[in-house]
């Protein structure tokens, strides 16, 4: 059986729609209660699905390299993580802490700067100030002979404890290529 585009696509956004619905359930203060997860989709689009919890990035890379060994264990097709994620905006921050941009300096001197602004706020995104980052469910799929794909429904509080969803809810943002790299290649031959 083929991992076609088609399927691939169908799976992202019924997925997408899921972690949707998942996330309104607990309401925005209880976002602790959404259950990140891989699915794994064998050689013949069987699928397993594990959940993930990390409580810092150390553990989170060794969760990663763990699955991206259990794919080359099965030759999956394909793992799509499903995740309620905080990212930041680096032109936002570079402006706020006046910090050089990302262009002029690289991603590396970039990350590194914005390391010291962010252990200045305990080492945590939601301690920044509100406008500079972002909420919102992701569903990320990598694999062997898949386009890496990132669809995701950003999200705000909305009244009385609710999530309320804005913007382009099944955007894949195509102006960035997202390649997962936290996820390692499990397949050989590919530099992904």
């Amino acid at each position: 059986m083929d991992l076609t585009k088609e399927k691939y696509d169908a799976m992202m956004n019924m997925l997408l729609d899921r972690a949707k619905h998942n996330r309104e359930k607990y309401g925005y203060r209880d976002a602790g209660k959404f259950t990140q997860c891989a699915l794994i989709i064998g050689p013949k689009l069987e699928q397993a699905i594990s959940p993930l919890a990390w409580k810092d990035e150390r553990e989170k890379r060794a969760q990663m390299h763990a699955l991206s060994k259990a794919a080359e264990a099965v030759a999956a097709l394909a793992v799509v993580l499903i995740t309620d994620t905080r990212w930041s905006d680096s032109d936002k921050i570079s402006d706020y802490f006046k910090l050089p941009p990302v262009k002029e300096i690289g991603i590396e001197k970039w990350q590194e700067l914005y390391g010291e602004v962010l252990s200045r706020y305990g080492g945590r995104m939601e301690n920044l100030p509100r406008e500079l980052w972002t909420e919102a469910v992701c569903i990320i799929g990598k694999g062997p002979m898949i386009e890496t794909r990132l669809v995701s429904a950003h999200y705000r509080e909305g009244p009385l404890d609710t999530v309320e969803w804005v913007g382009d809810e099944y955007g894949s943002d195509e102006g960035y290529m997202h390649r997962f790299d936290l996820l390692p290649q499990w397949w050989a031959g590919h530099d992904d």
